[in-house]
Parts: C-alpha cells; structure tokens; sequence
C-alpha cells in the first residue's frame, strides 16, 4: 500500500509542477531540484531559500482499496501559512483529472490562470495516464541526473519499463533518447551505437508531441557530438528554448556547443541560466567548471567544482573536472589525488584512466602513464576505447605523431570528443603542428582554433 501511496503522490507531483511550469508568469523549479528536498525534515523557508521559489505547493496521498484521498496545500514559505489547501476524494482511474483541478487552483491563487483559459495551458505534454509509468519515468531521471555509468544505465531500463506500459508516453521516449546520448557523451557506449539510438528516441517522442522541448535538445545534442552539423545543432537547441524557456537541459547544453564553437562568454551565460533553474542540479553546476576549464579559467573552474563537492563529495566527476582543472594550474599532486578520488568511485573506466595517465605524463612518470595506454590498447582489441582521450596522453608525453594517430581514430569512430579540437587545452601541445591545424580544418573548427592564438 505504501508503494503504490509514493506512486500516486509522485504522479500528482510532477502533473501539477508539469502544468503550473507551462503557465506563462510562474517559475516552477525542476522536478530534479524538487527531489532533492524532498523528506529531509526541512522547513518551508528553507527549502524556498534552496529552491529560489517564494512558494510551495504540498500535499499527501492516501489509498484505500480503490480510493484516493489527496490533499494539497499552497504555502507561503516566508510565512508558512497556507494561501490555499484542497481535499480530493476519488477514484484511482480519476487521478489526472484530480491533478488537472489541484493545477488549476494553484494557478487561480497566483492569478495566472483560470477555468476560462485554454485547455492545453493546463495540459503536460508528452504525458502517460498511467501512475505506474510516470513513477518509472521519475525514477529514470533521477538515476539519469547522477551522472554514473550505473545510473544511466539504470535510467535506460526505467524508461524503457515506462514505454512498455505505454508506449505513446512522449516524456520517457524524450528521456530514453536523453540516457543515450549521455552515455555516447562519456564513452560509456561506443558513440556509433549510443547516439543513433538518442536520435531514433528523440524523432519518436516528436512523432507523439512535436511541441515538446526536451526531444529537440537532444537531436541537438546529437547534432553537435555525433553528426558534426553545427547549424542544426543550434538550430535544435534554440528550438527547444524557444519551446520551453525553463528547460534547464537545453540551456546547458546549448552552453555545451556555444564551448566548442569557442563562444565562452555566451556559454557561461547559459550554463548560469541551467543553474538558476535548476539550483540544485550538481551536473549544471559542475559542467560550468567545465566550461571554465576549456577557457583556461582555470582557477574559476576549480573553484566551481569545489562548490559542487562541497554540496555532494560523491559526485563523481566534479573531481575528474577538478583533476583536469588542477593540472592546468600545475599543480599535479592535487591533480593526480582528484582523478584517483574519481576512479574510486566510479567505475574504473577508460575516461578516469586516461586522465590519470596524463597526468602522471605531466609528472614525468611515463613509464607508468604509458603502462595505463597498453592496458587500455589491449581493451582496444576487444571492444570501443575513446581514442580522444588517449590522444591527449600522448600529447602530454610529446609523442605528437601518436597524438595525431589517435586523433585521425576518433575522428573516423565519430568520438564526440573531437568537437573540442579546437579549444581543448589538453591538445595545445599539437597547435603548430600543420597535420593537427589540417585535421582541425576538416572539421570546420577553424575559427575556434584561431580564437586561442
């Protein structure tokens, strides 16, 4: 009973954060930086202090049978006082449009909204009328948002359980091409393999909801990191944002692409705007240090991935990104401590390994950094290694010809990494080579290699 309790109240949830966020004049924090507070025994003003919202909208849920009891609350959190409260009895079968009236009265208490307005105001896209699936969907992003092997992994089965029980739930199509394409992102899954299945996802969910934002985000990000087709990457993440301005995902991955075009300003820019609405989303704030990284802010960037560990000490790849950032500075120790601290509680991948071995390069250690590049060659063999990123080892070991090697592989494997050609500092190395300027140039990079001259 309790289960199927959290089911309800999950489902009634996000509908009504789903709904009031697509009513022009209120900002809803995600559904991420929602979770995140949840059951920590917080105050009201706290948890508005932490999600930037003036706000809160609480309630519970009780079965009985096939009974619902549903009670819900518009607090104040200055305050603490309700402005509005509800009780809803009905049938299970009944839930969505229980949550459709709690919508509806929210948006009436803020004056933004009423009977009278158009239906699909109040109608989430891509939505399931299943309980069931839309818990599946909510468990999904959640494993997704922490950024593990496991968890994307993870976050795949969950959407796909959500699609098998209804398959024409557009969010968890949008999510299931999300989890692809991250996995393609941190070469978890061969890049050839992970970012078609994102596309084919993605067109899915537009097939069921050509208005929703997230689908167009990710053709973006597959756009940029896969098709190398920089105008339809900017076209499909402006598209997004246009769709839904709150969506923090397009945001920062729009900030993604604006870094590699070498458009830093503007690149921070939108990773702050994934920040202030999703304030909570540790991925938004470690991935600003990411981009700060590749200006070579390299003190900024340490310091905002300090930040984020001081929020999460577990979050895996603010130290892997602290780790890069560190070396930067020279200050390898530390760099080394970091990426070994990343390897730790990761799983041990090749993205860790490389890392560490380039360090260990720019310690002079070479002959345990080139150890690392054998094991890592044997595994080459057998299966997908990221080529990119041994190419930055032997970059670092002032082998350029074997640089270059792996880079022309990345190249011809579709390694998302090498959208960075031209402003990736671990490649600086390489910059008056005339073989590395050609392979650049191929790519159209060109103007982004010339920014760092």
């Amino acid at each position: 009973v309790k289960n199927h309790e959290r089911v309800y109240k999950n489902s009634v949830a996000e509908e009504v954060r789903g709904v009031l966020h697509g009513i022009e004049g209120l900002r809803v924090a995600s559904s991420t930086s929602s979770l995140s507070v949840e059951d920590r025994g917080l105050d009201p003003a706290e948890i508005g202090r932490r999600l930037g919202v003036s706000h809160l909208v609480e309630g519970s849920v009780r079965k009985s049978a096939e009974r619902l009891r549903i009670e819900a609350r518009l607090v104040r959190v200055d305050e603490g006082f309700p402005e509005w409260s509800g009780r809803f009895d009905t049938d299970a079968a009944d839930i969505f449009a229980v949550q459709d009236s709690i919508a509806r009265a929210v948006a009436r208490a803020f004056e933004v909204g009423s009977d009278a307005g158009p239906e699909e105001a109040f109608r989430l896209k891509g939505q399931t009328a299943d309980p069931e699936a839309q818990d599946l969907y909510l468990r999904a992003r959640f494993a997704w948002n922490r950024r593990t092997r496991d968890g994307l992994e993870e976050s795949v089965r969950f959407f796909s359980q959500a699609i098998e029980l209804d398959p024409a739930y557009g969010r968890a199509l949008a999510g299931l091409g999300d989890a692809y394409a991250v996995l393609g992102f941190y070469d978890h899954r061969p890049p050839a393999e992970a970012f078609p299945l994102a596309q084919q996802a993605a067109r899915a969910a537009l097939a069921i909801d050509s208005t929703m934002a997230e689908p167009y985000a990710t053709l973006g990000y597959a756009a940029l990191y896969h098709d190398r087709d920089w105008a339809a990457a900017e076209r499909h993440f402006r598209t997004s944002m246009r769709l839904d301005p709150g969506y923090p995902v397009a945001h920062q991955w729009y900030a993604n692409f604006l870094t590699a075009m070498g458009r830093f300003d503007e690149a921070v820019q939108e990773m702050r705007a994934a920040s202030e609405l999703d304030p909570l989303s540790l991925i938004a704030l470690v991935a600003l240090g990411w981009v700060q990284f590749h200006a070579r802010e390299y003190d900024a960037a340490v310091g905002q991935l300090e930040e984020a560990l001081r929020r999460d000490p577990s979050f895996e790849l603010a130290h892997l990104w602290r780790g890069q950032a560190l070396a930067g500075l020279g200050r390898i120790d530390e760099a080394e401590a970091a990426i070994r601290r990343y390897l730790e509680l990761s799983s041990g991948g090749p993205l860790g390994r490389t890392a560490l071995a380039r360090v260990l390069a720019l310690d002079e250690r070479e002959a345990e950094a080139l150890a690392l590049l054998e094991a890592l060659e044997e595994e080459g063999r057998r299966g997908y290694v990221p080529r990119y990123e041994m190419a930055t080892v032997r970059a670092a070991l002032g082998d350029s010809e074997g640089a270059l090697r792996e880079l022309s592989t990345a190249v011809a494997e579709r390694s998302h990494s090498v959208v960075l050609l031209g402003v990736d500092p671990q490649l600086d190395p390489l910059r008056d080579r005339p073989d590395f300027a050609a392979l650049v140039e191929a790519l159209e990079l060109t103007p982004v290699a010339a920014l760092l001259r």
